[in-house]
């Protein structure tokens, strides 16, 4: 029973979708008081959606990869999948609606490109991740977009927010590399090319390590310049240095448990550990 709720909290996309609740609250913790809740909820809803229609067509596509692993937990929860994704898009209606003409213009290319990274619209039934190696760049630039810089912005910290979202663009950039590592068969299968295929798998993994330390230098500078404040930088260094270890725990793994479990729960720890920095010491 453990196990079937833990498929269906994760592939459900509740799992990812509340990551994104928990990026974009961090980013608005430095004036708490400007939290936009209908932003939120219109992340939180879109996650699910798109997440869900990427599964959804994903798995039609990959009809004939054996089910095992997360196709197989797909196919078995299709309908909860498909009931899931449309509720939340008729939830998203209602909370596009409420948010302020500003901010639907500059969440609008973000969630376009997103749409049309799993929407088969590119002609020949292929969509905008099945171009060569653009994948893992369109996923960094929305995610820090969307969490990072909407919510900085919409606070009043502008400066702030193109540097905080090149932080979260090197975040996902080097959570996301171990995803392709995983997914390396099923790309070369589709004629796909990626920074793995073109790198290879140890090299890759180097290179996601190499990615993430440059997030912490760019974290470091802006605790030395007060660019933000002590707990909000020591919470991105904190992720970071849980983030290597369970990048590292991934390698040579191919248990989705580590990749859409382990690895997206990065997305949590930011806010988690800002609250706990400032409980402890604050």
């Amino acid at each position: 029973m453990i196990k079937k709720a833990l498929n269906l909290y994760i592939y459900s996309s509740l799992h990812i979708a509340l990551g994104a609740v928990c990026l974009s609250l961090h980013s608005y913790v430095l004036n708490i008081d400007l939290v936009n809740w209908n932003y939120i909820w219109f992340l939180f809803c879109s996650t699910i959606a798109l997440y869900g229609l990427h599964r959804l067509i994903g798995i039609r596509k990959l009809r004939d990869v054996p089910n095992q692993g997360r196709f197989e937990i797909i196919t078995i929860y299709y309908k909860h999948i498909l009931f899931y994704t449309a509720t939340s898009s008729l939830a998203l209606l209602y909370f596009i609606s409420q948010l302020d003409l500003s901010t639907i213009k500059i969440a609008s290319v973000p969630v376009l490109l997103s749409l049309i990274y799993v929407l088969p619209v590119l002609g020949n039934g292929k969509r905008l991740r099945d171009l060569h190696f653009v994948k893992i760049f369109l996923i960094a630039l929305s995610w820090s977009w969307l969490t990072s810089f909407i919510p900085l912005f919409q606070t009043g910290f502008v400066k702030l927010a193109y540097l905080m979202s090149i932080e979260r663009f090197l975040f996902f950039i080097a959570i996301t590399i171990p995803f392709d590592v995983r997914d390396f068969q099923i790309d070369k299968r589709s004629n796909v090319k990626t920074l793995v295929s073109a790198l290879g798998v140890n090299t890759s993994y180097l290179l996601s390590h190499i990615i993430l330390l440059l997030a912490s230098v760019l974290a470091l500078v802006l605790i030395i310049l007060k660019g933000c404040s002590i707990p909000y930088g020591l919470s991105l260094l904190g992720t970071h240095v849980l983030t290597h270890m369970c990048i590292h725990w991934s390698k040579g793994s191919q248990n989705d448990y580590y990749f859409s479990g382990l690895l997206d729960a990065t997305m949590f720890l930011p806010f988690l550990i800002y609250n706990l920095l400032v409980y402890l010491f604050l």
